[in-house]
């Protein structure tokens, strides 16, 4: 009985990709004991359009009698993947923000660095010309 409602599990995965438009990622799906709270948890490589969904093993003859609840945790955990991106993007622009923060204080160091050596050398040169003596 447990593998038949493994199948089942697997057989809506399948069905809510494809309505859900997520054709093109990879999605995988396991069983594991997982707290019991916890229907489902899915971790995500958006980078590689992959997706690990693990049910609750614990939880499989409640999905195989409430069809609805199985419905609504598949496609709840299909979100997670699709969210994915947006995380994947929050990031590049964070990445993008640091490297860009990065090279303007790179710039504005080095203008800063020589404008205080042409201070500092004006200032010595004047200095040797009214004879001062510089310890």
């Amino acid at each position: 009985m447990m593998s038949n409602d493994k199948g089942l599990v697997i057989k809506k995965v399948k069905e809510y990709k494809r309505k859900m438009c997520l054709s093109s990622w990879i999605i995988n799906v396991r069983f594991d004991e997982l707290p019991e709270e916890v229907l489902a948890r899915t971790k995500t490589k958006s980078n590689y359009l992959e997706a690990t969904i693990t049910f609750n093993e614990l939880m499989l003859v409640r999905f195989r009698m409430d069809q609805d609840l199985l419905d609504k945790t598949i496609m709840h955990e299909l979100f997670h993947v699709i969210d994915s991106n947006k995380h994947r993007l929050y990031l590049d622009t964070v990445e993008v923000l640091i490297s860009a923060l990065r090279s303007s204080f790179n710039k504005r160091y080095s203008s800063a660095n020589e404008q205080s050596a042409t201070i500092l050398s004006t200032v010595y040169s004047e200095g040797l010309k009214s004879k001062w003596t510089l310890i």
